[in-house]
């Protein structure tokens, strides 16, 4: 029996609509992954991990940087905890090299996975610059969480 492929156009608004789905959870666990039910959230997303993966891998396949970057600051807890930094940082890699425009708030995010993971897997001459231009990048977005994060990573690599 040959299985044949539905052209990727007609499955685009089902992945549309999966990654809706998998953002507003993302946006839901955010609050509870740095509180008590931590630990069940981590499994829950662990369950949900190819959903997740296949959620993100459509944001960046149809250029939503900015929604691909707020899912993964928003899962942050979970990405660390899971031990799923090093694909993080693969994907905010691959949005940096789109050389699309970014908003602030994205390319701080952005530079701070790519930057500080680096720094811990492949510590380099780029990974001190790239966290100072996202300390600045979440300080120009108003984002003092973020701006902190970075802060603590350029400390650091310093």
């Amino acid at each position: 029996m040959v299985l044949c492929r539905r052209p990727a156009r007609r499955n685009a608004p089902f992945r549309a609509r999966h990654a809706r789905w998998y953002v507003a959870l993302g946006e839901q666990a955010e609050a509870e992954l740095d509180g008590p039910r931590q630990l069940g959230w981590v499994a829950r997303l662990s369950e949900e991990g190819d959903d997740l993966r296949a959620a993100m891998r459509h944001l960046l396949d149809s250029g939503q940087w900015e929604t691909a970057a707020h899912l993964s600051w928003a899962l942050y807890v979970y990405w660390w905890v899971d031990g799923h930094l090093g694909l993080v940082r693969e994907w905010m890699t691959e949005l940096l090299d789109a050389g699309a425009e970014l908003d602030d708030l994205t390319r701080a995010t952005a530079l701070y996975f790519t930057r500080a993971i680096g720094f811990w897997q492949h510590p380099n001459d780029w990974v001190v610059p790239g966290l100072d231009e996202s300390v600045e990048a979440f300080h120009h977005a108003g984002d003092r969480s973020g701006e902190a994060h970075a802060l603590i990573s350029l400390a650091l690599a310093l």
